[in-house]
């Protein structure tokens, strides 16, 4: 864009060149007897007969240029709206995490008084496996919201293109 906003419409050129013309066969006696040729060449383009041509190019690219800078700019947008998003839904599953991993402490405890009740009678074994049940359901839950995370902070250094999860091998 630049270059065509400094060329407009008027260009010049300027070319020199100096060489040798000899055959193979006479190729020792270059420096010798050289046949030498030489060239100037001067252009220059006076846009008289463009009829509009270089500034119709000049503003199709700076059309071209606004719209690729146009689309850069909502990619960028789009990209931090995904990065917000992503850090609050990783935010909403640590704070689901902390609580269902609270809930599992307390069933464990529960599990504990159950089992002495248990073992003393005092409550049915079918209440027991209840409760067992709901530790294991907990404990699946924190498994899937634990990958949910890594899944989330996967796609977010896929945006950033920042590693986030270290792996320390």
């Amino acid at each position: 864009m630049k270059q065509l906003e400094s060329i407009k419409y008027y260009s010049a050129n300027l070319a020199l060149g100096v060489g040798f013309n000899n055959a193979a066969d006479q190729y020792q006696d270059i420096f010798q007897n050289p046949n030498q040729s030489q060239n100037f060449t001067i252009s220059l383009s006076v846009p008289l007969l463009d009829f509009g041509k270089r500034k119709t190019e000049y503003e199709i690219s700076k059309a071209k240029y606004e719209i690729e800078s146009i689309s850069l700019d909502q990619d960028k947008r789009n990209s931090i709206e995904k990065i917000n998003l992503l850090r609050e839904e990783i935010a909403d599953y640590y704070d689901a995490l902390k609580i269902e991993k609270s809930r599992a402490d307390l069933l464990q405890n529960k599990l504990r008084i159950m089992e002495t009740l248990l073992l003393s009678q005092k409550i049915l074994y079918a209440e027991y496996s209840d409760i067992e049940r709901s530790a294991y359901d907990t404990n699946m839950d924190i498994m899937n919201i634990t990958e949910e995370i890594y899944n989330k902070i996967t796609d977010l250094e896929k945006i950033t293109l920042i590693e986030i999860v270290k792996n320390d091998n």
